[in-house]
């Protein structure tokens, strides 16, 4: 996972942050081209990301996420010093992560 935190823009009150997933997100219905076999299903099930203690993001995820999905929204800062996130996918695996908060 990567993340990335906007520069703020003078008079407004949030921040815009991007989170980046790097996941294959086989759907199970892709046909592999050599062996003509179908590619087993492994995509995201799961994201949420926090500011601290405060739950900002919850995505309920399926077959229909892109591969390596991006998320992009805007936060209001809330003093925390850190955001992290939590993926989890279709093979039970989870990934975490944390990053620091930009001074406000």
């Amino acid at each position: 996972m990567r993340f990335r935190e906007f520069p703020p823009v003078a008079g407004v009150d949030t921040r815009e942050v991007q989170l980046m997933v790097w996941h294959p997100n086989h759907s199970g219905m892709q046909m592999d081209q050599i062996t003509r076999l179908y590619v087993p299903a492994h995509f995201i099930t799961a994201i949420r990301f926090w500011q601290g203690d405060e739950l900002l993001l919850e995505i309920e995820a399926g077959i229909s996420i892109s591969e390596n999905p991006t998320f992009r929204f805007d936060v209001r800062p809330n003093g925390a010093l850190e955001f992290r996130a939590e993926v989890q996918d279709s093979e039970g695996g989870v990934f975490k992560q944390n990053w620091p908060a930009a001074p406000v």
